[in-house]
């Protein structure tokens, strides 16, 4: 997928052909088709619910399978100083990697800010990188809907195709010693308490709340 020409991440794109299948497959049954194109129809109804499983799957927290980007030095999208991704070690960092045009990007901003301010006594940190945008459309964006968390623009993409990002909006979540161990391609709900949870986990170990009981 070209990151320039493609506002959808993959599993949005997966679950909308999922659904294009279904759509197809109910045209095909108004007028009862032949042995063959029945065949046709279930085969379909098979391909249908196996990329709404994968594009499911593309949307939640999984562990990390490839080796960590390098750490990097961005310009802050205002003109600031150059943000490094080593001043947050110590946290557990969401590293972020968005578009201002990439539509579930937009509410995925909103929700990543509500998740720092709710867990702001804990050592959580938000890294956001816009990926190939001029700096004054991201400007425009963030001074309509600000937030609470540095902004970094990767105006080449070297550090996106670095950390190996083929999918907007996606987010590698970072250990204390900026080791990646989890991945969301997709917009995720922050506030979702399992969500939390698992995050949580990997929060250094004076930090760590350890396992919730009840009672």
């Amino acid at each position: 997928m070209k990151l320039a020409a493609a506002p959808e991440y993959r599993g949005t794109a997966m679950l909308n052909l999922a659904g294009c299948v279904r759509r197809f497959q109910r045209l095909w049954l108004l007028q009862p088709p032949p042995k063959l194109l029945f065949c046709l129809s279930t085969a379909l109804a098979l391909l249908g619910s196996t990329l709404a499983a994968y594009g499911a799957q593309l949307t939640e927290l999984r562990p990390v399978t490839e080796a960590a980007g390098p750490l990097f030095k961005l310009d802050e999208y205002r003109g600031g100083k150059p943000l490094a991704l080593e001043a947050h070690r110590g946290k557990v960092v969401l590293l972020h990697f968005f578009a201002t045009y990439c539509e579930p990007c937009r509410p995925e901003m909103a929700s990543l800010n509500k998740f720092l301010k709710a867990n702001s006594d804990k050592p959580f940190a938000v890294f956001a990188v816009d990926v190939g945008e001029v700096d004054l459309r991201v400007r425009a964006f963030f001074e309509k809907d600000p937030v609470a968390f540095p902004v970094a623009l990767d105006r080449d993409r070297k550090v996106t195709k670095a950390w190996g990002v083929s999918a907007l909006p996606t987010t590698i979540i970072l250990n204390e010693k900026l080791e990646p161990k989890l991945i969301v391609e997709g917009d995720l709900d922050w506030s979702n308490p399992d969500v939390v949870q698992k995050l949580e986990t990997l929060l250094p170990a004076r930090n760590n709340p350890g396992p919730r009981t009840g009672g």
